[in-house]
């Protein structure tokens, strides 16, 4: 009964932020979206870099796109009305984490969903 609960608790990335600002100052904090990282590494890993001070270091193409822990199967797809209550139900946040100022580090066209909430 918890699974569910817990999957769309890590899945409210507006409710995650807000508490971990409320915790930390904001120079500790730098936000990312995975799919950027997947999308640019060497982009996000400069940022990255920047972010902790450190020199900009780039490796080789060919280790910036190996797959880390790769699964040899794809992942299970929800059925339609599961994801359309997985929508529902973080709905509200995601439109809090666009109308955020985290937004402006957020590409919305990478994440299917938010053509369903906006």
């Amino acid at each position: 009964g918890r699974l569910p609960d817990m999957a769309l608790a890590r899945s409210r990335y507006h409710e995650q932020l807000r508490r971990l600002r409320a915790a930390h100052p904001p120079d500790l904090l730098l936000v990312l979206q995975y799919e950027q990282c997947c999308a640019e590494p060497a982009a996000m890993l400069h940022r990255t870099q920047r972010f902790l001070g450190l020199d900009p270091w780039t490796p080789d193409e060919s280790e910036l796109r190996r797959p880390v822990n790769a699964s040899p199967v794809a992942p299970p797809q929800l059925p339609g009305v599961l994801r359309d209550g997985f929508v529902d139900a973080i709905a509200a946040d995601l439109r809090s984490l666009l109308d955020s100022s985290d937004a402006s580090v957020i590409d919305a066209d990478l994440w299917p969903t938010t053509r369903l909430v906006r």
